[in-house]
């Protein structure tokens, strides 16, 4: 079907993955100025990505300040000592780049710090990611679980630690790549963290996400048709009908 090519075939879906791609960084690299509002712009990011990159469903926008706005108040309080524990490792790497000292003490040094902020980072990946699935428990329940999930699975959680590694080698040597990267990263995660998640939710619970997720794209799609009748039969919109083939 024409119509269905126009608006939901696979050139314009990898369209819409692009611009989506590029929408969420940029909302969530914005919504992240304040520094507080990293722990809600991340939960918000990783929930859009796995839903309009991951699933085709949804808009970038509209579900990312969706995101945003649930659970505001939660994800930052938990979001705080993470943020404290990473400044303190920041400031410490900054004094000892500037220290006069030995290079091979002060490189060993820095390796380490960074080290242990990668932790931190992956940390907040599985952290950001179970309150995005499980939005309910409260908050000791969340940082416990999701350093837990951390330990558990260590070659995920080292998947996770090259993945901001090479990120941020890329966003070293091409710095504009900050407009995408931030929803790939996202993405990523939501695929190796996928199967983690799945084993901390009854099997009955996680049928009826995928029944969701099927329901849902298929009114997703109605809708594009439903946008490309209205085009198509609009201004000039019939005049293109009679030339189709």
């Amino acid at each position: 079907m024409k119509i269905k090519y126009e608006y939901n075939g696979k050139f314009m879906t990898v369209i819409q993955k692009i611009v989506g791609t590029i929408i969420l960084s940029v909302l969530w690299l914005v919504c992240c100025i304040p520094v507080f509002t990293i722990g809600p712009s991340s939960r918000a990011l990783y929930h859009a990505a796995d839903w309009v990159l991951g699933h085709d469903l949804g808009y970038p926008a509209k579900t990312f300040f969706r995101e945003f706005r649930k659970q505001f108040k939660k994800t930052v309080a938990v979001w705080i000592p993470f943020m404290i524990i990473s400044a303190l490792i920041l400031i410490n790497m900054y004094l000892w780049n500037h220290m006069q000292t030995s290079r091979t003490v002060g490189l060993t040094v820095l390796v380490i710090l960074s080290v242990f902020l990668l932790f931190v980072f992956v940390w907040c990946a599985y952290l950001f990611a179970y309150l995005s699935f499980f939005d309910g428990d409260n908050k000791r329940t969340s940082v416990k679980t999701s350093y837990f999930m951390l330990l558990t699975h260590p070659l995920k959680s080292l998947a996770i630690f090259v993945l901001f590694v090479l990120c941020v080698m890329v966003f070293y040597r091409f710095p504009f790549t900050i407009i995408f990267l931030p929803a790939i990263i996202a993405f990523l995660q939501s695929v190796l963290l996928e199967n983690v998640l799945k084993e901390y939710t009854d099997p009955e619970l996680w049928e009826q996400r995928r029944e969701f997720f099927r329901i849902e794209k298929e009114k997703y799609d109605q809708e594009l048709d439903d946008r490309a009748q209205e085009v198509l039969h609009g201004s000039g919109g019939d005049d293109y009908i009679d030339r189709m083939p």
